[in-house]
């Protein structure tokens, strides 16, 4: 059963793809024939007030575009929203232009269906293009994209995953609260500061030589007396050494006197 709903849910997709390809296909190939079949309406008074040419020019490059981000834009994210929201906008836009235009100038519309069929057929086409996508932008950016489950903006895309590991935001919600739990445990269990110095300050910086207790005269143990011999070395090793030093390396200059 479940294999039946993936089968008919993987041909819808294609249908629907197949669909929106083919007819953005169709559109730019209509807006690009109608535009160079009629270009001489530029010259046109009524194409000069109506700017219909250049309405057809920017239509069929906008479709071009949003055909070719349809296959070529990364799906998910908030860039697939941005790109829905601004095709939502230009849509917008140039359907308003559209309406205004067929309202506003009546009698050259009347002379351009007359001797620029073409274009003004376009037109037409490109008039409600533009009001109905916009409609469903906006309404899949609303509604649609979170009833259906998916994004129908963009073409989908073909991965291979495991098959047991969950997408959802669930799992994605849970896996983050668990890290946390993790991380706060680890935290409690570490110990303290004064545990550390404690076990640290057992350890002595004093050599071996000073730990332990010889037989040698001093006080008790002989330690007090090993401890000033060794200091007493070591302070003449180290006066003894910066005196030859200073003494017979030529490249250093003499010495002042105290």
């Amino acid at each position: 059963m479940a294999m039946t709903l993936n089968a008919s849910k993987a041909y819808t997709q294609v249908v629907m793809i197949s669909a929106v390809i083919v007819y953005y296909m169709t559109f730019v190939t209509g807006g690009v024939s109608s535009v160079l079949m009629d270009r001489s309406l530029r010259q046109d008074t009524c194409g000069k007030s109506t700017h219909m040419w250049k309405y057809a020019v920017l239509n069929t490059i906008f479709a071009a575009l949003t055909l070719f981000t349809y296959i070529s834009f990364p799906g998910g994210g908030e860039g697939a929203r941005a790109r829905a929201l601004m095709i939502s906008i230009l849509h917008l836009g140039l359907g308003t232009w559209g309406f205004l235009l067929r309202t506003s100038l009546p009698d050259c519309l009347a002379v351009i269906h007359d001797h620029y069929s073409h274009i003004h057929f376009f037109f037409v086409v490109c008039l409600w293009h533009n009001l109905v996508f916009f409609v469903l932008y906006v309404s899949h950016e609303l509604y649609l994209g979170e009833r259906l489950g998916g994004d129908l903006t963009l073409i989908p895309e073909v991965r291979k995953h495991d098959s047991a590991v969950d997408f959802s935001y669930q799992a994605q919600e849970q896996h983050a609260a668990q890290k946390a739990a993790a991380l706060y445990n680890s935290s409690n269990d570490s110990p303290s500061p004064h545990t550390l110095k404690s076990s640290t300050s057992s350890v002595s910086d004093v050599p071996p030589l000073l730990k332990g207790g010889g037989g040698g005269g001093g006080g008790g143990d002989g330690s007090p007396k090993i401890m000033k011999d060794y200091a007493v070395l070591q302070t003449t090793d180290i006066t003894h050494t910066s005196t030859a030093f200073t003494s017979n390396d030529p490249r250093l200059p003499p010495q002042r006197g105290l």
